[in-house]
């Protein structure tokens, strides 16, 4: 019987290493959940922005069109907004009025 309990004494050890390894184990799961979800966050901040952005760029165009339905950005028309800078591109028109009323516009958003 001693020679079973002489056995045991090393087995504490071993078993408070395995519940500390589990908890590291643990903890740099929780951290590396929390740090990927800022970085979500992050993208999805940025991406939103960039969005709103072009949308109001669009909306920038489309006024320079009501009030003159000949404008045209071909080298592109560069707005801040909102922090960033909003390139307007819009071929010239080369028709006549009636031939002018679908034109495409372009917009890209840079830092």
């Amino acid at each position: 019987m001693l020679t079973r309990i002489n056995n045991r004494k090393g087995s504490a050890i071993w078993v408070t290493l395995g519940v500390a390894i589990v908890c590291a184990i643990a903890a740099y799961g929780a951290l590396f959940t929390a740090q990927s979800a800022g970085r979500r966050a992050q993208f999805h901040q940025e991406r939103t922005r960039a969005r709103y952005a072009a949308e109001g760029g669009l909306v920038w165009a489309t006024d320079q069109l009501w009030s003159n339905p000949r404008w045209s950005a071909p080298g592109g028309a560069v707005v801040p907004i909102g922090g960033t800078n909003v390139t307007i591109t819009m071929p010239a028109c080369t028709q006549p009025a009636p031939a002018c009323e679908v034109r495409t516009i372009q917009v890209t958003v840079s830092n």
